[in-house]
């Protein structure tokens, strides 16, 4: 749902979709988690410096095709899966 300053709220695609038994992607900050790694840890099983997978998770860069392979790996879970677009859930 995305909330307005007035208290007012519509419902976002992504919500309909989930009521519809569509699977919701999650976070690359959510799938290390699930998998129980650290920072430290994902980005060496990455093969990345966790400066990089940190910035991959707050959204200021992106990872290459052949990162997305080796995160798919690493986290297994399908690319498909991964929300790698930050949102913010209110104006």
């Amino acid at each position: 749902m995305t909330h307005f300053k007035d208290g007012g709220m519509i419902q976002s695609r992504n919500n309909r979709d989930k009521k519809k038994g569509a699977v919701e992607k999650m976070t690359l900050r959510a799938a290390r988690i699930n998998k129980g790694y650290t920072l430290k840890k994902a980005a060496e099983l990455i093969g990345v410096n966790p400066d990089t997978l940190s910035r991959w998770e707050r959204c200021e860069s992106y990872p290459t095709v052949p990162q997305i392979v080796a995160i798919e790996k690493v986290y297994e879970i399908s690319y498909n899966m991964i929300n790698f677009l930050c949102q913010e859930n209110t104006v």
